[in-house]
């Protein structure tokens, strides 16, 4: 699977991708000596990588995410590894090699906590017999539009059993 921000599919995925969870904790010393650590607060995931466009088109994408970084809003990511979040585009930088043609960059995403409406363990299910795009979207919580916009079907009832549906 392909790497994804909004409407943006990068044509061959980041040569390093680096995930970044963590928390912050608290502790509070005990008469006894000891302490007590609290978990205080989950700081938004944040994503580094970097890659390689090649051939003509690679400055049209570079001008792209530069555009969607300008844009300042959040928007679907997903990862390789079908692991997907809503995330701010906060970084991307790139350098042109003229005498290769290509262009190496890197980027930076940071995940919208404040749009999490629900915690989605999953970001994909695999379509049951006899299910449609209506019937996923209504046990998976999700819009069909929402299926259609990540998904290559015609239409709302081109799933077939056994489908993998990506729902972010």
């Amino acid at each position: 699977m392909k790497m994804k921000f909004k409407g943006f599919e990068f044509p061959t995925n980041p040569a390093v991708i680096e995930v970044n969870s963590s928390s912050n904790i608290s502790f509070s010393p005990m008469l006894s000596g000891k302490s007590v650590v609290k978990s205080t607060a989950i700081n938004p995931t944040v994503i580094t990588g970097s890659g390689v466009f090649y051939g003509e088109r690679g400055e049209e994408y570079c001008l792209y995410l530069q555009h969607l970084l300008r844009k300042n809003c959040s928007g679907a990511l997903m990862l390789p590894s079908a692991v997907g979040m809503e995330a701010y585009l906060t970084k991307f930088k790139y350098k042109k090699d003229t005498n290769k043609n290509q262009i190496s960059y890197s980027f930076e995403f940071v995940e919208n906590c404040g749009s999490k409406k629900e915690t989605r363990k999953f970001c994909f299910t695999y379509a049951r017999a006899g299910e449609n795009a209506f019937d996923i979207a209504n046990r998976c919580g999700v819009s069909v539009e929402n299926i259609m916009e990540n998904n290559e079907y015609s239409t709302p009832f081109s799933v077939r059993e056994g489908d993998k549906v990506m729902l972010l």
